[in-house]
């Protein structure tokens, strides 16, 4: 669904021909904080990413036209769409995104509960990379995983870093409908779950989530984006970011920054899984 900005944001003009680059903050309407690292795309096009931690953007416009749409999203708030005509680039933009309330239900699991694993746990001697981090940042990686079994909650989820050699890089979790509706991917999540991993090689790295009542039914999508990293840059040695790869192909799901829902491709998946509650 697309929302036109308020008035007070946005100044009409008619060409964004001379303009070099889209500048601004995404905050909350209500609280105006910051929300760190939200989408920032513009629709059929390859130029994209997400904010700042401090909510910040500065999308690069080359090859982009005042016809194109720029859509700004973030979970649990209701997306922001406009054509570029209408918006006035010579100066910052305050995007403000409006929360959304959800009524989600409660559910009780007892301490005795059994636990299944669902997703990718075999590991092989192969890993993918992520990059750099400038051309990185919003780029996500999954696996299409088909639960034997329906309403089931996740208790915790899995990722084998083969290799990460910054201080610390942040992840954002993300559980996906495989199915586009309304020409984007539902998220099964109502609230951004991120997590960081500290340098490390050859690890499993786990993150409890039995605080956050996911439950699962039908086939959806589990991925990792990376939204952050931190450490000293070494000028003779790029810094490494890599995941394991499991053993045996599947459905590969990859996301780029600019991309507005990722593609699916038959390969070796990065290592990752949910231990659920049976």
């Amino acid at each position: 669904m697309n929302f036109i900005l308020p008035a007070i944001i946005f100044t009409l003009i008619t060409s964004i021909s001379h303009a070099q680059s889209l500048k601004g903050t995404v905050v909350d309407a209500t609280t105006k904080q910051p929300l760190p690292y939200a989408t920032v795309i513009i629709l059929g096009t390859k130029t994209g990413g997400i904010t700042e931690a401090n909510g910040s953007f500065n999308i690069q416009l080359q090859g982009v036209t005042g016809n194109d749409t720029v859509k700004f999203s973030y979970l649990g708030y209701q997306t922001q769409s406009l054509l570029l005509t209408k918006v006035n680039s010579s100066e910052p933009l305050s995007v403000m995104l409006k929360p959304i309330n959800y009524n989600l239900p409660e559910t009780k699991i007892t301490e005795k509960a059994k636990t299944v694993i669902v997703g990718e746990r075999d590991v092989s001697q192969r890993f993918t990379g992520w990059g750099d981090i400038k051309s990185s940042r919003g780029r996500a990686r999954g696996v299409l995983i088909s639960p034997e079994d329906c309403n089931v909650r996740v208790k915790r989820f899995a990722i084998r870093i083969n290799e990460n050699s910054w201080d610390s890089v942040k992840f954002r979790l993300l559980m996906l409908s495989p199915e586009l509706q309304n020409g984007e991917r539902k998220s099964l999540l109502h609230e951004n779950i991120f997590f960081t991993v500290a340098k490390t090689k050859n690890k499993w790295v786990t993150v409890d989530l039995s605080q956050y009542n996911i439950v699962l039914c039908d086939k959806f999508i589990l991925a990792t984006e990376w939204v952050d990293a931190w450490g000293q840059p070494n000028p003779i040695t790029s810094y490494l970011l890599t995941i394991t790869l499991a053993g045996n192909e599947t459905q590969r799901y990859s996301k780029e920054a600019w991309q507005e829902n990722g593609e699916f491709i038959k390969a070796k998946a990065p290592a990752m899984y949910l231990e659920v509650f049976k």
